[in-house]
């Protein structure tokens, strides 16, 4: 049944139409892709991590401890980053599975044209809820709202710019290493469809390898239809170097946007390099794509292997702090015996009345201290003072430093009182 539909040339051009294509080889093989992708579409419609704020970071981005045009600037940089490294490791992974690339003018930039229909989808999905959750704010009008999706929009499409400019300026086809014609002229239209009867319906001379994917159609040139054209009379060679030359400028660029990731965490500590948290999203899965790609460069099939390999190193690496990397408090002893921190400790400390009650002997000299030093207080010159009593949750690193500058900040107020 299948098989007599794509008798019709019209059903063949849409089945076998490039972008769908590439959507299919990337549901075959590149689930990891995939993966980054289903998480930040859950991150901006809230479906994901909603409990824990995570949208809002994506969708209230703050920068210097406000939201601006420059805040949603910098999301959108990273996520044009992000879509970058998405098309960079996605040819790098499958564009040799699609030989008349290569016979193309900047076949770099018509796999990234065909390749936008996730990044464009994305994009969408990603403006309609940043817009509606500013409405649902109900403290911006309709022309500040335009305006922070301009900064966002702006932001995203300078780094597009920026990356496709050094691809454009640097990508070689089989024109400038070989001297041979491109083919994709201007005037490629597509020719009128007709139905084929013959049980052959593949045009033979598209099939190269039997790792290709078989294409028919693609957006050429000023975004047209146009006709992929055979590709058997080209030498296997010279197609591969091509991909290569290619996939090594990607090699380079992805080195510096990784180079350029750690010197922005060197500097992490100064405000003006406290980039929005929903960017940082960005440009971790940025960097995952970017390391993936790279290991695929050089180890192929083994890349998944090696990846987990690493991950797993690295992971034992750092927590055996080889490294050093953990931060250490001065005047603490760290060579002394670690805390036993397991439910038969706190079973046991739960129910040592010892420690209770030199808990509460602890409490009540605290309260007669302060008493003390209040009895003789001056009634006629101010009011006693009152007794603060504070209680906070407990928590992680961010759950202290909260607690921590926000009772500094009231002892401040206080004049060091508090």
């Amino acid at each position: 049944m299948f098989k007599r539909l794509l008798y019709r040339t019209w059903i063949r051009r849409i089945v076998f139409f490039f972008p769908v294509q590439l959507l299919l080889v990337a549901l075959k093989k590149n689930h990891l892709h995939l993966l980054f992708w289903l998480i930040l579409f859950g991150f901006v419609t809230q479906k994901l991590a909603a409990k824990y704020g995570v949208p809002f970071l994506f969708l209230y981005p703050e920068y210097l401890n406000k939201v601006s045009f420059l805040s949603y600037a910098l999301v959108g940089f990273s996520c044009g980053g992000f879509i970058m490294a998405f098309h960079i490791a996605s040819y790098v992974m499958n564009g040799f599975r699609f030989p008349f690339l290569a016979t193309l003018y900047n076949p770099f930039w018509k796999y990234w044209v065909n390749n936008s229909i996730l990044p464009l989808l994305f994009v969408i999905v990603y403006v309609v809820q940043i817009k509606k959750a500013l409405v649902a704010e109900n403290i911006y009008t309709s022309g500040d709202i335009f305006l922070l999706i301009t900064g966002f929009l702006t932001g995203m499409l300078l780094f597009v710019f920026l990356g496709m400019s050094y691809f454009f300026t640097t990508n070689k086809d089989i024109y400038k290493l070989f001297g041979v014609r491109t083919q994709d002229p201007r005037g490629n239209p597509l020719p009128p469809p007709r139905k084929i009867r013959t049980e052959e319906w593949k045009n033979p001379n598209l099939v190269k390898e039997t790792r290709d994917w078989y294409t028919e159609t693609y957006i050429g040139s000023y975004f047209r239809l146009r006709l992929v054209r055979p590709v058997r009379h080209y030498k296997k060679e010279m197609l591969r170097r091509v991909f290569r030359q290619n996939h090594h400028n990607a090699g380079k660029f992805g080195v510096v946007a990784i180079g350029s990731l750690i010197i922005l965490g060197l500097f992490q500590d100064y405000d003006v390099f406290m980039i929005p948290a929903g960017a940082s999203i960005f440009l971790l899965f940025t960097t995952f794509l970017m390391i993936s790609s790279a290991l695929y460069s050089f180890f192929r099939g083994w890349a998944n292997t090696v990846l987990i390999v690493t991950v797993v190193v690295l992971n034992f690496v750092f927590r055996s702090d080889f490294l050093g990397n953990t931060n250490k408090a001065y005047g603490l002893n760290y060579d002394a015996d670690k805390a036993d921190y397991s439910y038969a400790t706190l079973k046991r400390l739960y129910n040592d009345r010892n420690a209770y009650s030199a808990d509460t002997s602890h409490a009540i000299s605290i309260l007669e201290k302060w008493k003390y030093n209040n009895l003789n207080f001056d009634l006629r010159s101010s009011p006693r003072p009152k007794m603060v009593i504070i209680n906070t949750s407990g928590g992680g690193l961010r759950s202290s430093l909260w607690t921590f500058h926000v009772l500094q900040y009231c002892d401040s107020l206080l004049k060091g009182k508090l």
